[in-house]
């Protein structure tokens, strides 16, 4: 069995792609642009109708699939300024209620964490 991601192809067609520009440029050699590869696993019923929406919106099924990602991105990254002591207590209430230590961990704890991450992670060739 033979896989081919044709994805690159698509872009490379569809002129009104977002990413056409970027995938023209790496086919030419002028740049490289580094993209990754994700896979999903969606039940069918939902990558039917993702597939027929973003078809809808002309628009490839993984470039909905980054749009709607943005815009979700964008609506949790908004600041909600306060606006009254009363909100600044309510955001400070909401923090304590999150899951996490008890107490700020002291620095020679934070270096123990990044040196095991630092241990744990592969060197780059």
């Amino acid at each position: 069995m033979i896989f081919v991601d044709s994805g690159a192809w698509i872009v490379l067609s569809n002129q009104t792609d977002q990413h056409h520009k970027d995938a023209l440029a790496v086919y030419l050699g002028k740049e490289y642009v580094k993209v990754a590869r994700v896979q999903l696993v969606i039940p069918d019923k939902d990558r039917d109708c993702f597939v027929h929406q973003a078809r809808s919106e002309g628009m490839t099924l993984s470039a909905w699939l980054r749009a709607a990602a943005r815009r979700r991105l964008e609506e949790q990254q908004q600041s909600h300024p306060f606006k009254s002591p009363a909100d600044l207590e309510e955001f400070f209430s909401a923090c304590d209620a999150l899951e996490g230590p008890r107490r700020e961990p002291d620095w020679q704890e934070h270096l123990a964490v990044i040196d095991e991450s630092k241990r744990l992670t592969p060197t780059p060739i």
